[in-house]
């Protein structure tokens, strides 16, 4: 059975967020950001190779997983 927060942050993870320029992954600093991740005490901005490596750490303390969408300009 999952608890409230693990099926919140599933929900939230569906949501996609529209930016224009590039971000760079705050993990490799070479990948463009795909994910932005929200936490208790802050934001990090991950690409999906690191996104996936670290996903059960993050699933701890994330409150919001959101797909970046890139905006064609």
């Amino acid at each position: 059975m999952e608890s409230i927060v693990e099926e919140e942050v599933q929900l939230e993870e569906e949501a996609k967020e529209t930016f224009s320029g590039w971000v760079e992954c705050d993990s490799c600093r070479v990948a463009r950001a795909v994910w932005k991740i929200v936490g208790a005490n802050g934001e990090i901005y991950l690409c999906g190779h690191h996104k996936n490596r670290s996903e059960a750490a993050l699933t701890k303390w994330a409150t919001n997983f959101i797909e970046l969408d890139e905006k064609l300009t």
